[in-house]
């Protein structure tokens, strides 16, 4: 039987235990805090409605509250509180949740019939717009026949459940005092923020700047947990700084963090620390994305972490730095100790650690930051201070330091001149040799002066050799041509005159290559159809395309006239023949095509193109292929003879004419040489063309024309058509007196390159 008493008196105490007492208001300027009276339930799932609420499973679930001002710590948990309320008064009554910066607040009231007869909703977005009285804190108005209020508390930061009730100039009489508590703290705030500023600007300290800006954004994110962030920026900046209030708070501790770096100097005296204090900005950086990801309650927890542990470490370090006689370092150590003693104390109180005993608990925070404002301010003008005495003490060293140096300087430059004296007379000694030296240099520059005479005419001497050396190497091509001609006056047969004159154009190529280089090679120019010139190059390398069976295609518009030297041309013709004659295989191909190339008229340009079906030109030859002496590949026993020197010939004859000349080839595709040469009037041609590769046809000339030739014939009689140079020496000095002179120097050309005898001695004969 006593066992069940005493079971039954337990469960009897337990159960009048969770049945909270009635919140009574009886005197009008009475303020009854909610305290113990209240019950709590925790949602962690936050899927818990009203109508839920008042159901009985979950009207058993509450549980008093342990505390006159319960601490719930961090959740992510929605939390309801349940006040039963019974108001005595006339007057309306009022209810207050005295912490301001809650995300989210719901406000259920129900009369004594559990109807809902009031209901209000507040979170960060709309905290401004439909608050009934503008206050810090959050203020409802009890209807009269309220019997239970329910709250739904959710906030990713510390909850704390100050909760008072009371009529509403009794409340607003509790919170002057708040009032004039912030006032005070964010008047000291507000000037030290000022006061550093401008010492930031005398003094360009960049520590200063850091420190404006952590007490900026530390009171930013402190005023919003006491919701007198209104009061100082106004409702739009305050909506924002709700939504940013964790983000401020990283921002603060980065800045506190970077200027502790610069005041106690850490590099200097403990680099390691830098470090850490470039970590602790990084685990500020980590939380501010933790906090955009939508991480709140973890970046919560993570900036409380961040903004205690360093703290320490800087205390200590400072502590040491102090030690070491850095005197700052003692202010900073007083003034965060006091700011930490604050803020741990704040904290705690927050998470439950330290119980709300009274109204003082909330200023912990306002206490420990302001300290540390003024400390540091003072740490700041100190700083100033001991700059200047150690600017002072500076000076003065230095002007005991010049004041030494100029005794010194003073008795070695009387040193210095005892030995500057002796040193003027070695000098004087010294000048005298100087002057028997520059006899002996100036007859030393005589005989400079007679030895570069000597190179001179030693040099002029050389360039007379060089100029030998050139004569001598044209000497030995004329002494090669003229057996060469020799052999060809000689030759009874078609091969052996086309071998010599194959011969003949390769010295001839040597030596107007070495005219073009020095620019002393004249064109005779005259308009001629381009058939014409094609068809003299193609009768001089008949033998060869008969030796190797090829086939000829020569698509030359009739219609098509150049302006050119007709000799030059046709060996430029010829060399390029030559080579398509000697890359095409036997029973080949070889095609000759023309077109007009019009630029912009009246200059336009005739282009001729030379097609061969050979192994084609290796693409790292293009670029070298008229070069002097560039081969396409080596020659072989046999094949036709090259000196290496006709492609740059052609080169230097197109380019004397205006023109281009260039190379299309793939291997083992042929290759296209192509040149193009200035466009020339038909009408002057016309029938003297013809004549002109037409042996049968007769000049007469005038008997003016005759005797200005007079002179000449009698040189030309004394050459065969086979000493080609001789008889172009003479030719050269002929005048284009008139038409009919014209018309006969070029038939003589033309006997002179076919090596036709007969008719070059016909032309020396005129009628």
């Amino acid at each position: 039987m006593l066992r069940v008493g005493i079971v039954f008196l337990f469960f009897f105490f337990l159960s009048s235990s969770i049945i909270a007492q009635n919140v009574v208001i009886d005197k009008k300027a009475e303020i009854v805090n909610v305290g113990r009276n209240m019950l709590l339930l925790e949602d962690k799932s936050k899927q818990v409605s009203i109508d839920d609420l008042l159901l009985e499973p979950f009207q058993e679930q509450f549980v008093p509250a342990q505390s006159d001002v319960p601490a719930l710590a961090t959740t992510t948990a929605a939390v309801w509180v349940k006040i039963p309320v019974q108001s005595l008064v006339e007057e309306k009554c009022f209810l207050q949740l005295t912490n301001p910066s809650m995300d989210s607040v719901e406000f259920y009231a129900f009369d004594i019939h559990n109807k809902l007869v009031k209901q209000k909703q507040f979170s960060t977005a709309n905290y401004h717009a439909i608050k009934e009285i503008q206050s810090a804190s959050f203020i409802f108005e009890l209807p009269t026949n309220t019997q239970h209020v329910y709250l739904r508390l959710l906030d990713d930061e510390t909850l704390m459940l100050d909760i008072k009730v009371g009529t509403l100039q009794a409340l607003f009489d509790y919170n002057d005092q708040r009032v004039w508590w912030n006032a005070l703290y964010f008047g000291i705030v507000f000037v030290m923020l000022v006061y550093n500023f401008f010492l930031f600007i005398n003094i360009r300290d960049i520590s200063y700047l850091y420190y404006v800006g952590f007490s900026l954004t530390f009171a930013l994110a402190y005023s919003h947990t006491q919701g007198f962030t209104a009061y100082l920026v106004g409702d739009y900046l305050d909506s924002w700084i709700r939504q940013y209030a964790t983000l401020i708070s990283v921002i603060s501790i980065a800045l506190g963090s970077i200027f502790a770096m610069h005041f106690l100097q850490l590099r200097k005296y403990y680099p390691w620390t830098a470090k850490v204090v470039w970590g602790v900005v990084i685990w500020s950086g980590t939380n501010a994305i933790l906090f955009l990801l939508g991480y709140r309650h973890l970046s919560f927890i993570s900036l409380q972490l961040s903004a205690l542990l360093p703290v320490y470490l800087y205390l200590a370090v400072a502590f040491l730095i102090y030690r070491k006689g850095y005197k700052p370092a003692l202010f900073y150590l007083v003034a965060f100790v006091g700011l930490e003693i604050g803020l741990t104390a704040h904290i705690l109180v927050g998470k439950g650690v330290i119980p709300y005993f009274s109204t003082i608990a909330d200023y912990f925070l306002h206490l420990g930051s302001a300290w540390e404002l003024i400390v540091l301010s003072f740490a700041l003008a100190y700083k100033i201070n001991l700059l200047k005495a150690e600017k002072e003490k500076v000076q003065s060293e230095n002007l005991r330091l010049v004041q030494e140096q100029n005794q010194i300087l003073e008795t070695k430059i009387n040193e210095r001149a005892s030995k500057l004296n002796s040193v003027i007379e070695e000098l004087n000694q010294i000048n005298e040799q100087l002057n028997q030296t520059v006899i002996v240099t100036k007859i030393q520059k005589e005989e400079i002066s007679n030895q570069a005479e000597e190179l001179k005419i030693a040099n002029e001497k050389m360039q007379e050799l060089d100029t030998f050396k050139e004569g001598l190497t044209s000497m030995i091509v004329h002494d090669l041509k003229n057996p060469l001609n020799t052999i060809l006056g000689l030759g009874e047969k078609e091969e052996v005159i086309q071998a010599g004159k194959q011969m003949l154009n390769m010295v001839l190529n040597i030596l107007d290559v070495q005219k073009f280089e020095k620019a002393q090679f004249g064109l005779n120019l005259a308009d001629y159809r381009l058939q014409n010139i094609v068809r003299q190059a193609l009768s001089e390398v008949k033998l060869l395309i008969e030796r190797k069976s090829l086939t000829v295609e020569s698509l030359i518009s009739p219609s098509l006239y150049v302006k050119a030297d007709f000799e030059i041309m046709t060996r430029v013709l010829v060399n390029i023949l030559t080579n398509a004659i000697k890359f095409s295989p036997n029973n080949g191909k070889i095609t000759l095509f023309s077109t007009l190339k019009e630029v912009s008229p009246p200059a336009n340009f005739v282009l001729l193109a030379i097609a061969d079906q050979g192994e084609g030109i290796a693409p790292d030859k293009i670029p070298h292929i008229f070069d002097k002496f560039s081969q396409v590949k080596e020659r072989k026993s046999g094949e036709v003879r090259s000196t290496g020197l006709g492609l740059t010939f052609c080169k230097m004859a197109v380019e004397a004419h205006g023109g281009m000349i260039d190379v299309i080839s793939k291997p083992h595709q042929g290759a296209t040489f192509w040149f193009t040469l200035p466009q020339g009037i038909s009408a002057v041609e016309s029938a003297e063309s013809e004549l002109i590769v037409e042996n049968a046809i007769e000049i007469s000339l005038s008997y003016t024309s005759q005797t200005y030739l007079l002179p000449y014939l009698s040189e030309l009689r004394k050459f065969t058509v086979y000493e080609y140079s001789d008889v172009k020496n003479v030719l050269d000095q002929v005048k284009p007196y008139n038409q009919e002179i014209i018309l006969w120097k070029r038939h003589l050309e033309n006997a002179l390159r076919a090596c036709n005898e007969e008719k070059y001695r016909e032309l020396l004969m005129p009628r």
